[in-house]
């Protein structure tokens, strides 16, 4: 940072732009993970999980969990007692189905049309294979034998054949898969 700033006019001033773009989107980001909490939390109990924290564990994006988490800090929620509740995945549910729709049967997840409505966040993470999600979580509080709407716990769903490879032969709950 410190060459190009000794650099001459425009590439200063592009610097100087490119830093303000990251202090601005830092606090911008921060501000909309907050808002999204204080949304949910106006929805009735099984709706109210944020929306942002849902998708960043369905897409694998660490950094936006990270950041939903601070927003419920922020906003004062039991952080535990919220990454512990089970909530209703209709928009999630939807947006597995429209893709499969579209692109055809793919990817983690397809295999799993007893997916329920109601799950939780490490069942989400475990479905997809996002397993740096799933440490935070737990390590967070997040219960890893916690049933969702089907009675069953996160690690059944991280049991497909996208996640982990075992032979067709044997029982994928056996303790060698």
């Amino acid at each position: 940072m410190e060459e190009v700033s000794l650099l001459p006019e425009p590439y200063k001033n592009l610097l100087n732009l490119a830093q303000t773009c990251k202090q601005l989107c830092s606090h911008a980001l921060s501000q909309l993970y907050l808002n999204d909490v204080r949304d949910s939390l106006r929805l009735g109990f099984d709706l109210n999980m944020p929306l942002g924290l849902q998708w960043a564990c369905w897409f694998g994006v660490l950094e936006g969990v990270k950041m939903s988490l601070i927003g419920l800090q922020r906003a004062g929620v039991n952080v535990k007692r919220k990454l512990n509740q089970p909530f209703r995945n209709d928009n999630l549910y939807s947006l597995r189905y429209k893709t499969v729709r579209k692109k055809g049967p793919s990817g983690p997840a397809y295999g799993y049309l007893h997916w329920g409505s109601s799950s939780g966040l490490l069942h989400l993470a475990c479905l997809r294979g996002n397993t740096a999600i799933a440490e935070l979580l737990i390590e967070k509080g997040v219960h890893p034998d916690a049933p969702d709407g089907k009675s069953l716990p996160p690690l059944a769903y991280s049991l497909n054949e996208d996640v982990v490879s075992c032979p067709r032969s044997q029982n994928l709950y056996t303790p060698e898969c």
